[in-house]
């Protein structure tokens, strides 16, 4: 789950600023796994540099994060055909004109 207690400076997990959304989903991604922000009929594919801070991200006071959920597929580790169901998902996401997404 994606949201406020990730702000770099939330108290509810210490204060430190060193373990951001985007450091953990670079961590994911480092060690095999797909990342997928989930929406109401789809899984976008995201990196992660989409955790960097920017005009997306929202803030609490607490610093940037996104708010959300986030799937995480491991390439090895998964099944098959869930994998390909949820590659094919983002990837008719990506094809699709925006005025129909």
């Amino acid at each position: 789950e994606l949201g406020g207690t990730w702000g770099p400076r939330d108290p509810r997990h210490g204060g430190e600023d060193e373990w951001t959304q985007q450091v953990a989903a670079q961590h994911l991604a480092d060690h095999g796994y797909m990342l997928f922000l989930i929406g109401k009929s789809y899984w976008f594919p995201v990196t992660p540099e989409f955790f960097a801070p920017g005009p997306h991200s929202h803030s609490e006071g607490s610093g940037p994060f996104i708010q959300g959920n986030l799937l995480c597929v491991h390439h090895k580790y998964s099944r098959p055909a869930l994998r390909e169901v949820v590659v094919a998902n983002g990837n008719a996401l990506l094809l699709t004109e925006p005025e129909k997404q």
